[in-house]
């Protein structure tokens, strides 16, 4: 009899192990070491703002992660605000975090993420949506940032984990137009010296109410 119960107790614990700590699923006894990385963060290029189109992001530059991993219908946020930091620069696209997470087998997971990291977003863990209040746009163009947030779901461990950003602020862009009156022979160049637009507002509060689905 208590061989019985040694052995069943046994099998219990493996079950509850299979997800949460890192056991393969296929192989109960051989551990999962796929560490979860991040790499090839690019811009939505239907929402071009102030970074522009393709792997934009420079060293040293950061974002906040939050993971969630789910088995067979219970979820557990693995990343909370995570710092992952560009060490590598927009050509290598190579991202850091520690300490270091681990793809399980048999488990389905969802990220997002906000860009820049050093801006004061709230994300809820319910609803998975950003908000961010009093955001204030800086005068000297040099400080201004471009907010961006991110989502994506996997089906199953993908071990490198590709975010495509969306951005949440306004892009305004002006254009000046010579009038067809103009010699474009007696005129070559024209200078604009001044330009004023009102009704602009340079500071603002977001809160997300959804995601366009991104799923793989």
């Amino acid at each position: 009899m208590k061989k019985q119960f040694v052995f069943l107790a046994g099998v219990t614990l493996m079950a509850l192990a299979s997800c949460s700590d890192g056991i393969n699923i296929d192989n109960p006894y051989r551990p999962v070491n796929e560490t979860i990385e991040f790499a090839n963060f690019v811009d939505n290029p239907g929402t071009r703002a102030s970074k522009g189109v393709g792997y934009t992001f420079n060293e040293g530059e950061k974002i906040a992660v939050y993971g969630f991993e789910n088995n067979a219908g219970t979820e557990n946020q693995i990343f909370d605000n995570q710092e992952v930091t560009n060490t590598a620069g927009h050509n290598n696209q190579v991202w850091a975090y520690s300490p270091k997470k681990y793809w399980t087998t048999g488990c389905t997971y969802e990220f997002y993420s906000a860009y820049p990291y050093e801006q004061p977003f709230v994300f809820d863990a319910a609803t998975k949506w950003f908000s961010l209040d009093n955001f204030t746009v800086d005068n000297d163009t040099a400080k201004q940032v471009d907010l961006m947030i991110a989502e994506r779901n996997y089906a199953t461990p993908n071990n490198v984990v590709e975010l495509t950003f969306h951005h949440i602020l306004s892009n305004v862009n002006f254009y000046a137009k010579v009038s067809s009156d103009v010699n474009p022979k007696e005129v070559t160049s024209v200078d604009i010296i001044s330009l004023d637009v009102t009704g602009l507002l340079n500071k603002g509060t977001y809160t997300q109410t959804g995601w366009t689905s991104n799923h793989q």
